[in-house]
């Protein structure tokens, strides 16, 4: 797979600038399109409020909604109109998550950034969880953290793989091969109990070795404690700038939720991570 086709969400939050500075050097590299997307979400009056919502009030929701597209937009044309390619604006009003998923059909990569709590204008929460699962496309999650300028120059040069073996391991890893191939190291982790001498990621190392890669793998132990954990600091210790991994999730209330590794690394990152189901 050839990463033509960008599809980057833009917003509001603080962290959206260092998404896009990413994913400039990510389209200069693969020589690809980049589509903006700005979603604002549908107006909800709760019915319990009892009262009707005067016109005037919700005409002035629908203007600041409008607003807060034209801010988004303007940082993202100052930002895209130097550069050397084709951009495209997609402007949708509709549950965020549900436009994106929509939209990713048309892409070979979509780029969102990671949900800060402490940001008051980053309304994506739950966002990354459904597009990641639902999409079908591999996701790329930028951290939010805007001093975090390691992966400014492209992510993609130190990678850690994730391998346990299952499906969603395998997609993601030839998934993410037109990063792989353009990496300077890659190590595939995985993690296993006391006692397990076996190297799981070595069948899959020598094949991504085949493509002419530069690949070891490593058998991490769990000494009892988050498997999330362990990844994160396994990235520490390489100095790594991207984490590749399968969006593991299972079903609760009738809906596929991430699982707990998955959702332990999506929220402490602070190096982007590449992901699919």
């Amino acid at each position: 797979m050839n990463i033509k086709d960008i599809l980057v969400q833009v917003d509001n939050t603080q962290a959206c600038t260092h998404r896009l500075n990413v994913v400039r050097n990510l389209a200069d590299k693969f020589d690809s399109h980049v589509t903006g997307m700005y979603i604002s979400p549908p107006i909800h009056i709760p019915a319990y409020t009892g009262v009707a919502v005067p016109t005037l009030a919700v005409a002035a929701l629908q203007e600041h909604q409008e607003d807060l597209e034209k801010e988004a937009r303007s940082v993202f044309d100052k930002m895209t109109d130097a550069w050397e390619r084709k951009i495209s604006w997609n402007y949708e009003e509709n549950e965020i998550a549900s436009a994106i998923i929509a939209a990713s059909g048309t892409h070979d990569l979509v780029v969102l950034g990671q949900y800060d709590n402490n940001d008051d204008n980053d309304i994506n929460v739950g966002v990354v969880d459904r597009v990641a699962i639902e999409c079908g496309r591999p996701v790329l999650v930028i951290p939010h953290d805007p001093s975090n300028k390691a992966s400014d120059a492209g992510a993609g040069k130190r990678v850690i793989v994730a391998w346990n073996g299952k499906r969603e391991s395998i997609r993601a890893i030839h998934d993410a091969m037109p990063f792989l191939n353009n990496a300077e190291s890659v190590n595939i982790v995985s993690v296993s109990q006391p006692g397990y001498d076996e190297l799981p990621g070595a069948e899959i190392a020598e094949h991504i070795a085949r493509h002419g890669i530069n690949v070891e793998a490593e058998n991490l132990t769990n000494k009892g404690g988050s498997v999330g954990e362990i990844l994160l600091d396994c990235g520490k210790r390489y100095g790594a700038d991207m984490i590749v991994m399968g969006a593991y999730g299972h079903t609760r209330f009738r809906e596929m939720v991430l699982g707990g590794a998955t959702r332990h690394v999506l929220k402490k990152a602070n190096i982007p991570i590449f992901m699919s189901h």
